[in-house]
């Protein structure tokens, strides 16, 4: 695939994402670390999955629009990061999980 041109408006968007994405990430891994989950835990764990599938989803939508192709649920989005390459074949299995 050749390369998708973005502008510096859309890198700081995606960085700004991916940040919020791998805040969210920590957190998971500090709730899922605990030895006893209480109700809190529990919506914390499925904020952050949720904030994960979503900043991912706007960094695909955003490279959807620059490719060309529709994009219409969490599915495809996440799909399409490895279909374009931005992730290896593995990730893009467990991406697809994940949403």
């Amino acid at each position: 695939m050749s390369t998708i041109k973005l502008s510096v408006e859309d890198k700081r968007m995606m960085l700004r994402l991916l940040v919020e994405a791998e805040e969210a990430l920590k957190v998971l891994e500090d709730v899922v670390s605990r030895d006893v989950l209480d109700l809190k835990d529990r919506y914390a764990m499925r904020y952050a999955i949720v904030q994960i599938v979503e900043s991912l989803a706007i960094i695909s939508l955003k490279i959807a629009e620059k490719v060309g192709r529709p994009i219409e649920s969490y599915v495809e989005a996440l799909s399409l990061l490895s279909k374009v390459n931005v992730v290896n074949e593995k990730t893009g299995l467990k991406l697809k999980q994940l949403s």
